[in-house]
């Protein structure tokens, strides 16, 4: 039996936790500071969302069991990913809340008229459009724009050459987050994967991304420096970036425990160690700020001598820093 609320590697928690508390999920407010007086909880409609990568299916199920009003889209390149996750992993494309297009998550766009996926539509016509191969017309998969409550890349790298093994480079382009940025509605988040051995790739991402989106939010699943190279493989640094269209305060700790709890309750989730988990990953939200550059060149620097020299404590530790099963979806 598979318990679609258990999530089997850890940055799927930072995932999930980061959508939750900058999605709209637990927000209290947008643009303005956390007085101390607890506001109403936020009632995010959270009708679409919208997951780049499907695997294992794991997170996917995860959303749809946790939160019962959603609806998502999964983007998958792979047809037989859909059908391993399917025969393997409980992955349900049978629901009328899952629609899975078959195609590239490079190809999404925001469309104002013309090439829209109508989802009511297709989700009143049955289980055998839930998979679908969308035609393009040269334009690329075209969605509404200001429909998505939240989009999740998670999309691995077949490049080997490049210090970034999740996502692809194109992934973080401005001008493809530019296009994701469309497609968020107001108080939408986007939340990026990221597994990197060169420290100047995971800042290219911060980077991207605050060009394009108001804040940008760090969550990582690593909790241990590292400083000595664990069998001559430098592990990856595992973070997940996190993109609000407007400027968002996460309340103090106890507050976001108290609307997490909430949500939990309202959505009948009574599971201790799942809200556990998610308030922890919470907390360990940080805002990211643009440095100066000579601040850049002195973290780049000193990441760069920690990645090439990971610590005794971590040797003989799998890659991805489990803490579960940590570590990259394949």
């Amino acid at each position: 039996v598979i318990d679609n609320l258990k999530l089997a590697f850890d940055y799927h928690h930072h995932l999930a936790a980061g959508v939750l508390a900058l999605g709209g999920f637990l927000s209290p407010s947008t643009s303005t500071q956390y007085d101390g007086i607890s506001p109403p909880l936020k009632q995010a409609k959270y009708e679409h969302g919208m997951v780049i990568g499907l695997g294992g299916g794991a997170l996917v199920n995860f959303f749809m069991a946790f939160m019962p009003n959603l609806h998502l889209i999964i983007v998958e390149l792979d047809e037989c990913i859909v059908d391993i996750a399917k025969s393997h992993f409980g992955f349900r494309a049978d629901s009328h809340r899952v629609k899975v297009v078959i195609g590239d998550g490079l190809a999404i766009c925001a469309e104002n008229k013309i090439g829209i996926i109508d989802v009511e539509k297709e989700e009143r016509v049955g289980s055998e459009t839930n998979v679908a191969h969308v035609s393009k017309d040269g334009k690329g998969t075209e969605f509404a724009p200001n429909s998505m409550q939240f989009i999740v890349i998670d999309v691995d790298s077949k490049d080997t050459s490049i210090g970034m093994s999740c996502p692809p480079v194109p992934f973080i382009s401005p001008t493809y987050l530019a296009e994701l940025y469309e497609l968020l509605g107001s108080d939408g988040v986007l939340a990026i994967n990221v597994s990197a051995r060169d420290p100047s790739m995971l800042h290219a991402v911060k980077t991207n991304a605050h060009q394009v989106f108001e804040t940008v939010f760090l969550s990582s699943t690593d909790t241990e420096p590292t400083d000595e190279d664990v069998g001559g493989v430098v592990e990856d640094l595992n973070v997940v970036v996190f993109c609000t269209k407007n400027k968002i305060i996460l309340p103090e700790a106890d507050h976001c425990s108290t609307l997490l709890s909430n949500l939990c309750l309202a959505n009948k989730v009574t599971d201790e160690e799942i809200v556990s988990e998610l308030e922890d990953c919470i907390v360990g939200i940080k805002q990211y700020s643009v440095p100066m550059k000579t601040d850049v060149d002195d973290s780049l620097k000193k990441e760069k001598k920690q990645s090439s020299n990971p610590s005794r404590s971590s040797r003989g530790k799998k890659k991805g820093n489990n803490k579960k099963k940590r570590g990259k979806k394949k």
